[in-house]
């Protein structure tokens, strides 16, 4: 039995709505954005060298971000 099977009519063309009016990659990057600054200004108390965490953290998801977007496009020019 699919998951989707159990929700109504209603919840359902909420679903499919969301999937195709909805920009997913900038969602995930403003989420991704929204969460490092979050963390930013609530870093009292946390380690002292959360900084340095964060930027690496930061810089790796940006990375991989954009080595997805690359991949991405070099299998659309084939």
């Amino acid at each position: 039995m699919n998951k989707l099977d159990s929700y109504s009519e209603e919840t359902k063309k909420q679903i499919e709505y969301f999937l195709e009016n909805s920009n997913h990659e900038r969602m995930s990057k403003t989420i991704i954005k929204l969460f490092f600054a979050y963390l930013r200004d609530s870093k009292e108390g946390l380690s002292v060298d959360f900084d340095d965490i964060l930027y690496d953290v930061e810089t790796l998801i940006n990375f991989l971000d954009k080595t997805h977007c690359s991949i991405q496009a070099t299998k659309s020019d084939k």
